[in-house]
């Protein structure tokens, strides 16, 4: 699979030529348009942040901001509202009432086809296997798994580290005004 023409600059946003990151950037292409939820896992450094971003910026929720908040620090009732995006992370330390809660909030929105409703974005931790085992929201894990990208460790894709160093290396000179 290649990414989408419809996604030009994803190849400079989520670097790297081996065959796993072509269908990691295959993939957003695919949901980046969309209005589901996301669950974006990986091991820590493998770019969860980033790709959720550019699913944002690309793709169906881009009208409206992009907030990130740590389950942990989630609380009821909460106000945030369409349009726009919430990134979950730590999804693992989300509360039952929260994991009930979202769990009734993605399955009313899958109900009105997504249109008009806050974009749902989510990360953990740990492998998201280790979620059911601990007892997480069968519905809400169900859900999230529908539309599931997982990022490989770096140790598995290493003949990606320099197309990755260089878009980091041209991210920090646009910030500091420098080449």
């Amino acid at each position: 699979p290649q990414a989408s023409p419809a996604l030009p600059d994803l190849e400079q946003r989520i670097a790297g030529d081996s065959e796993t990151m072509i269908r990691v950037r295959w993939q957003m292409s695919g949901l980046a348009p969309l209005g589901t939820p996301v669950l974006v896992s990986g091991e820590e450094g493998t770019g969860r942040r980033s790709v959720i971003r550019a699913l944002h910026e690309l793709g169906f929720s881009a009208s409206g901001p992009l907030t990130s908040l740590d389950a942990e620090d989630f609380q009821l009732p909460f106000r945030l509202e369409a349009p726009g995006a919430l990134h979950l992370s730590n999804i693992e330390a989300l509360s039952k009432e929260g994991q009930a809660y979202w769990a009734n909030r993605i399955q009313h929105s899958e109900e009105e086809s997504y249109r008009g409703r806050l974009r749902f974005f989510a990360s953990p931790q740990r492998h998201p296997a280790e979620l059911a085992d601990e007892g997480f929201h069968p519905v809400l894990l169900r859900t999230l798994l529908r539309f599931h990208i997982e990022l490989p460790a770096l140790q598995i894709r290493s003949q990606d580290i320099p197309a990755i160093a260089e878009v980091l290396s041209a991210r920090i000179g646009e910030r500091l005004g420098r080449s």
